[in-house]
């Protein structure tokens, strides 16, 4: 699978999304190019696609369905498609919550665990996100 980063500036979601994804201490890259689509994040090594959706862009039936379209493409080459909502980013705790998100998909579906960058005890910290250690 082809990809490219497009340097397109990330907003303020998508940065907050950045840090929280940086915390698990693999390769991120912000703004890549895939084929004709440019995602929020990509996670080359894990063959990971992270897309930071808001209801204002994603709710409606059309973007429904070409976001979709666009995952079964991305599963086609290969890729994990994980959405994270910006209406759970913004809640109380949220960041943790989209951070528990990535985990489990990762680790459900690829068998990934992995060890949160600048965490200690990462069986303490995982089992604060609700895993069993």
């Amino acid at each position: 699978m082809e990809w490219k980063p497009s340097g397109r500036r990330l907003n303020q979601s998508e940065r907050d999304v950045l840090r929280i994804l940086k915390r698990l201490g693999v390769r991120v890259v912000p703004s890549a190019v895939i084929e004709r689509w440019e995602v929020d994040f990509l996670l080359p090594d894990q063959m990971v696609v992270v897309e930071v959706d808001g209801p204002m862009f994603h709710s409606g039936s059309d973007a429904v369905r070409k976001d979709q379209f666009q995952d079964t493409r991305f599963r086609q080459l290969g890729l994990l498609p994980i959405h994270c909502w910006t209406t759970s980013l913004h809640q109380e705790g949220g960041k943790d919550k989209i951070l528990k998100h990535v985990i489990e998909r990762l680790y459900h579906e690829r068998g990934v665990v992995l060890p949160i960058r600048k965490e200690r005890n990462f069986a303490k910290y995982y089992r604060k996100l609700g895993f069993r250690c």
